[in-house]
């Protein structure tokens, strides 16, 4: 299993196959709001106020929308009211964006602001919708996390103390909220009366938290250089071993267990339990630190960005499956190599569009691309049986006479 990535230019934001051909800008300002709007296209916005679109269709991006001068922004994220497994994309879609003087707006699809509002007395370091499409949390450097409806309606205050919230994020049930301060991660439940969990994680600073919705458990980064795994009560599952540099990122994949690890000048594509697939280290040119990774709602896409500015976005590859005598393997976005081990014959199939999902078994290759099913018999490689109009497709199970 690898990591293949892309650059993508914030100038043209042309898409680049070799990294060697993106060079960083000067004068780049840090990318650290960055989110998917739907599987094809990202949002993302840093300190030079202006709101892009890039799709992955067209490979190019375009402003969709200027903040005001005095919004410096701090995080982005995108409620996708068609579900987490449609990626989005019913007109009613809503964008959220923190502030560093403590405000968050909301937008909606047409990046029209429908509300504004003041909600900390210090820089907001996270704002998250809940998975529930519910409401969204605010998390500040003034220490308090507040929950809001998805109007912008105050809720409730649910953490109010003194020291600094770096990140925050919630249970994929909604029912609880993860965050950090200085080298210490608390889960806080939002029932009535219960009680907080605190402990202490990282030599330095938590930077980052994710909370996997595959198996429930915590992946935090930190200043000492690793990454850790808790599970919900705090107990702690995995520690790697030290890097050359903070750790500043980290995602879990929403639907395989994956995790992704970024920091400086490198990601690595990790297990969900934490040993490691595959790194991709960037050297020229030089990325700087990954400050965000989004993984898109299929779970086939990251978006990454730096803090020389830069939007990457990562692919896992070489993904095997094998039945009997056949081997595939995901060699890039839209091919797949397949490969009899019993007469050593081996055949590559491409596709006009990214491979989703793909399934092995009783001598047939199903193939899910993001509008087509392709059917693959091994005797009759080259004509496939092509099935048009099936979209988001996340699970494949090859039976003797049939598939689902």
């Amino acid at each position: 299993m690898k990591l293949r990535t892309r650059f993508c230019k914030k100038s043209s934001i042309k898409a680049s196959e070799n990294a060697a051909e993106s060079t960083p800008q000067p004068n780049n300002y840090p990318l650290s709001c960055v989110d998917w709007s739907s599987n094809e296209e990202i949002y993302f916005v840093s300190d030079d106020h202006q709101i892009f679109k890039w799709s992955d269709v067209s490979r190019d991006s375009v402003e969709v929308a200027k903040l005001p001068d005095d919004f410096v922004p701090t995080d982005l994220h995108w409620l996708l009211l068609g579900g987490r497994s449609s990626g989005g994309g019913k007109g009613s879609d809503t964008l959220l964006i923190c502030s560093s003087d403590g405000r968050f707006i909301i937008l909606n699809k047409s990046a029209r602001v429908e509300r504004s509002i003041s909600a900390h007395g210090a820089a907001i370091s996270s704002g998250r919708w809940s998975p529930d499409g519910a409401g969204l949390l605010t998390a500040g450097e003034d220490g308090v996390i507040k929950i809001w409806s998805r109007s912008g309606m105050l809720r409730s205050t649910v953490v109010q103390n003194e020291e600094a919230i770096r990140c925050a994020r919630w249970a994929p049930n909604s029912t609880s909220i993860v965050f950090c301060q200085g080298g210490h991660i608390s889960i806080k439940p939002l029932a009535a009366n219960s009680k907080s969990i605190r402990w202490r994680a990282h030599d330095g600073l938590v930077l980052s938290l994710s909370w996997s919705a595959q198996s429930n458990i915590i992946a935090s980064g930190g200043e000492d250089f690793r990454f850790k795994i808790w599970d919900a009560q705090g107990a702690n599952l995995f520690t790697s071993a030290a890097e050359e540099y903070a750790i500043t990122s980290v995602a879990f994949n929403p639907e395989k267990d994956f995790l992704l690890v970024g920091t400086f000048n490198m990601l690595k594509l990790c297990h969900s339990t934490g040993w490691s697939y595959n790194s991709a280290r960037f050297t020229a040119p030089s990325v700087g630190s990954f400050f965000t990774l989004a993984w898109s709602a299929d779970g086939t896409q990251a978006a990454c960005g730096t803090s020389t500015g830069q939007l990457i976005v990562a692919h896992a590859v070489e993904q095997q499956l094998i039945s009997r005598n056949l081997k595939a393997t995901s060699t890039s976005r839209k091919s797949i190599a397949l490969r009899d081990i019993a007469n050593g014959s081996r055949d590559v199939l491409d596709f006009p569009q990214r491979v989703i999902n793909f399934g092995l078994g009783y001598g047939h290759l199903v193939v899910a691309t993001t509008h087509q099913v392709h059917i693959y018999n091994e005797k009759y490689i080259n004509t496939p049986i092509i099935i048009d109009g099936r979209n988001d497709t996340r699970v494949i199970e090859v039976g003797k006479k049939y598939f689902l």
